[in-house]
């Protein structure tokens, strides 16, 4: 049984326009797996921007301008899966890119030499996806769709072809544009970096540690039990059955009868009895920890089950810790060994924004560095996913200073003079001392004036 796809209609309103522009023109295909029914979503058809694109350079309408190639075999591969790679960090848990298409005249998939090409760049992004497993880039399909859509005659064509063999026949596929009937359901989860471990390392903020905590990360959260909109729920339930919490008078039924709590806890087995002589001593030159929270809303279709929906939501919070991290490591230098201002150093990964377009239930991902507005990321988001009109939901705010004050106060610094911890308590910095100090002498100023006072009066 071959795949079905359904797509808005809209999306071909779309189409029709980037074919005036001639020649031919690549995207992508983004979209959500409905597995095991074979059905799947097809929610975005961006353009795929030319490597010297100005990202100022519109058209009347407020769109990116279209840049065609006159030749298949001019298109440039590499290209299209970067693009495939960026969309990618800017799409929440549970959605994909799932191929891409190319408007142009022909037949391509009645050429052979086009058929080489289409081949080539459908292998090139799967081979850019799926290298980052944390960024969740490769489908459950393991297949790549294929659309062609016409510019002369406006008719299309889908195809799909499997990745694991690029040698086997390209298979048809039964692609609807009707208008959009799908209903969404919006799934909203708080992740709290307080109950992950310290990560014990030998130098901070390498790649190759940030990647092994990432993995240290995927692995706890997987560990994690789940409730539903407050319910223990089993793993085939569908979500739009699970029970409802109670809502408050004012609330619009409407609006949250797609809305979905989730939230993860971690199962506590009860301490044994404790023996120090099985307690294991671990000598580590640096400690890694996270603070603060990861904030995820994701969507899912209408048929999806509470297991599609724990799904999603971990692979949102991988996916955009990864994001973090990838972005964070590309723009910070590596500490200096023995600098003693060294032994302790906080650092701010970006934050997350979402940003809905007009007319759409599904909203995308961006995220800022400190300091950055929400206008800053309108460029990206035009350039990569062709929005110009959004609307902002900000789900994380920067830092509180008073937050990262709190940590200077209290971190894990060295237990001796070659900078190696050899317990597990924390020492308080000199700035809390101080704060005791002073606490000491007012009371004790106190206590002199009150005897003064007592003296002179009796």
């Amino acid at each position: 049984m071959g795949r079905t796809v359904l797509a808005d209609e809209k999306l071909i309103e779309n189409l029709c326009d980037i074919s005036k522009s001639g020649g031919f023109v690549p995207g992508l295909i983004v979209g959500q797996c409905a597995i095991p029914n074979q059905k799947d979503y097809i929610v975005h058809l961006p353009i795929t921007p030319s490597p010297g694109q100005n990202q100022d350079e519109l058209i009347g309408d407020g769109n990116p301008a279209v840049e065609s190639y006159e030749k298949l075999l001019d298109i440039d591969e590499s290209a299209i899966s970067e693009h495939a790679r960026v969309v990618t960090r800017m799409l929440s848990g549970g959605m994909w890119v799932l191929g891409f298409f190319i408007v142009g005249p022909g037949d391509l998939f009645s050429d052979k030499n086009s058929l080489v090409k289409l081949r080539a760049i459908a292998n090139k992004i799967h081979n850019c996806t799926k290298g980052n497993d944390y960024m969740n880039g490769k489908d459950p399909t393991n297949q790549k769709m294929i659309l062609h859509f016409c510019s002369i005659s406006k008719k299309y064509t889908c195809k799909t072809i499997e990745m694991d063999n690029l040698n086997s026949s390209i298979r048809p596929v039964d692609w609807k544009f009707k208008p959009y009937t799908t209903s969404w359901l919006q799934i909203d989860s708080v992740l709290d970096f307080d109950w992950l471990p310290p990560f014990f390392v030998d130098h901070v903020g390498t790649k190759k540690k940030l990647l092994e905590c990432l993995n240290k990360f995927k692995e706890h959260l997987d560990g994690l039990i789940y409730v539903i909109n407050g319910n223990f729920c089993e793993p085939d339930q569908l979500l739009n059955t699970i029970e409802k919490s109670i809502k408050e008078n004012n609330c619009d039924d409407n609006e949250e009868d797609n809305h979905f709590n989730l939230m993860f806890f971690e199962f506590m087995e009860p301490p044994k009895d404790d023996n120090v002589e099985d307690a294991l001593v671990i000598e580590k030159t640096s400690e890694l920890r996270f603070n603060g929270i990861l904030a995820s809303r994701t969507f899912v279709h209408e048929k999806a089950t509470a297991e599609d929906a724990v799904k999603a939501v971990k692979d949102d919070f991988v996916r955009s810790l990864a994001s973090r991290l990838e972005m964070h490591w590309q723009t910070v230098e590596e500490p200096e060994a023995n600098n003693e201002k060294s032994k302790y150093f906080l650092r701010s990964p970006p934050r997350r924004i979402l940003f809905k377009p007009e007319d759409s239930e599904i909203a995308f991902s961006e995220y800022l560095f400190e300091g950055e507005s929400e206008d800053e990321a309108l460029p990206c988001i035009t350039e990569n996913l062709g929005f110009t009109n959004c609307q902002i939901i900000v789900l994380e705010n920067d830092a509180d200073p008073a937050d990262i004050n709190n940590l200077e106060e209290d971190v894990d610094i060295a237990g001796s003079t070659d900078g190696t911890s050899h317990s597990s308590g924390r020492i308080k910095t000199q700035k809390s001392n101080s704060f005791l100090m002073y606490g000491i002498i007012a009371a004790g100023l106190t206590l002199i004036l009150s005897l003064l006072i007592h003296f002179l009066f009796s």
